[in-house]
Formats: structure tokens, sequence, C-alpha cells
């Protein structure tokens, strides 16, 4: 797996509310009976959907413009191409 030496946002979080109060709201009176849930970051921990592994995504976005664009001018000179071999 890789390994990685970043730090994390929550831990980054934690280590400066030790250190200042930078990240309080004041107006907030947490409650000693609730906990609150943080994200998992690890990279194992991550499930990968079966939507990003589908062919729109591999290839690429439909909907860019640049790849259309680029894609149908191909295919123009490509029929093109074709015309001018039967006319030889």
């Amino acid at each position: 797996l890789y390994c990685c030496n970043t730090i994390n946002i929550w831990d980054y979080i934690t280590k400066v509310n030790r250190e200042s109060a930078r990240f309080y709201y004041f107006l907030y009176s947490p409650s000693n009976d609730s906990c609150v849930l943080r994200p998992s970051y690890k990279i194992f921990s991550l499930d990968i959907w079966d939507f990003y592994l589908s062919k729109t995504l591999e290839t690429g976005c439909p909907y860019d413009l640049d790849i259309g664009l680029a894609e149908h001018e191909e295919h123009l000179n490509d029929v093109e191409l074709k015309q001018r071999t039967k006319y030889i």
C-alpha cells in the first residue's frame, strides 16, 4: 500500500486547537455527551465505485467540447479522404 507522510486535516486541526483558538467557534458550546464523527482518510478504506471504472470515465468526459470537436473533425477528414480515394 501507498504510505503517505502528509498530515491528516483532522489531526492538524486537533493539534492547532491544543496550541491556539484558531478553529474555535465561540458561539458554539459542545456537550460532553456528543461525539464527533470524522471521515476516514486511509487509502485502504476507500471504496471504488463501479461508476468510476465505467467506460465513459476511462476515456474522458463525453461532454468535453474540445474532445468532441477533435473527434468530429477527425471523422470529417476520414470521410473526405474516403471520397477522394473513390474518385481516383
